[in-house]
């Protein structure tokens, strides 16, 4: 080979190596961290007890005048001099405000004001027995979404009548949660629409100040005026969290529950399909293996999705958007977003 030739040659060399090199920069090793870019940041999903350490809990008692009750309240918040988002938390047929105390924590822990009123339902209320013929009665639908709106009336109210508060409420920031009649009171005023005996077009209760709903343990279409169009208006972000072992009040089964994810229209909505929970699965007590799984998945899912969405959270919308809440919980739980 010539000496022309050799220097070609080394030249030509020296340009495949370089090129090697910049592909090696630009291609496979730059979309990688393209990717890593926009995985979601699993701070604060992975359950724990919080940022604040120290909780309170207040019971205090509301007046209606319009309705002519009191309204009994508790109200769990962290102890901190910041602006807090507020959740309003709805308990299930002939329970009362002292339920889901463990998931109530965790939530405060995590900077939340969180909410349990009692409705007129409760044991403590009523000595009224029958489930189906309770749960059945507009008259009780109509007390519990007033029961919400009144508590969203009063905010300012309920701040002034907690001793130990020394933040303030962000009203602007606030959410319904509830478990099985609960869920289905936060989905009436999230938008839900229902039909009532005496009237031909389904009514609403919608409360349009409430900026997301989190229905646990929900009712599908065939109870309580639910329909194939109830949940056609729900335009605000949802998460339904339902069981495996968990059918409905008629043997309905249980993806029964999501059928308000299913016909709800699409756009920040979320259902966790939870392996093994049956109704009583979801407070987020500790327990045994199992339920310590389960409680894991009710966290993680909850505070994620009240983050996403009362905090505008960029991280917790990433996180939803993905598939981490499986791969965090393995053969825990389904995740299914629209």
């Amino acid at each position: 080979m010539t000496d022309l030739a050799t220097r070609r040659c080394f030249r030509s060399q020296i340009v495949v190596g370089l090129c090697v090199v910049l592909w090696s920069l630009s291609g496979p090793a730059a979309v990688k961290e393209q990717e890593s870019s926009v995985e979601p940041n699993r701070a604060g999903y992975i359950p724990a007890a919080g940022p604040f350490d120290e909780t309170v809990t207040e019971d205090i008692l509301l007046t209606d005048p319009q309705r002519n009750i009191d309204l009994s309240v508790k109200v769990r918040y962290p102890v901190t001099d910041q602006a807090l988002p507020v959740i309003i938390f709805s308990h299930g047929y002939r329970y009362d405000k002292n339920v889901f105390g463990p998931l109530s924590e965790h939530w405060a822990r995590h900077g939340y004001v969180v909410i349990h009123p009692t409705h007129i339902d409760a044991r403590s209320v009523t000595n009224q027995t029958g489930v189906q013929a309770q749960m059945d009665r507009p008259a009780t639908w109509r007390s519990r979404t007033a029961d919400i709106s009144l508590l969203i009336d009063s905010l300012g109210v309920i701040e002034s009548k907690l001793t130990k508060f020394r933040g303030e409420f962000s009203a602007d920031e606030l959410g319904v949660g509830g478990h099985s009649f609960g869920a289905y009171t936060s989905m009436l005023t999230g938008g839900a629409t229902v039909m009532l005996p005496d009237q031909e077009e389904p009514a609403s209760f919608l409360d349009v100040r409430i900026r997301a709903i989190l229905p646990i343990a929900g009712q599908g279409r065939g109870q309580q005026g639910l329909h194939d169009h109830s949940w056609d208006k729900i335009n605000i972000p949802m998460m339904m969290l339902t069981g495996s072992e968990d059918p409905g009040l008629h043997a309905e089964e249980p993806r029964w529950r999501a059928e308000g994810f299913r016909l709800s229209p699409p756009g920040d909505k979320y259902w966790g399909y939870i392996t093994g929970a049956n109704h009583f699965s979801y407070d987020g007590r500790s327990g045994k293996e199992a339920q310590n799984r389960m409680s894991q998945v009710v966290k993680t899912a909850s505070l994620a999705f009240w983050d996403a969405y009362l905090r505008d959270s960029e991280p917790a919308k990433r996180y939803l958007a993905t598939d981490q809440l499986q791969r965090d919980h393995p053969d825990a739980v389904e995740f299914f977003r629209k």
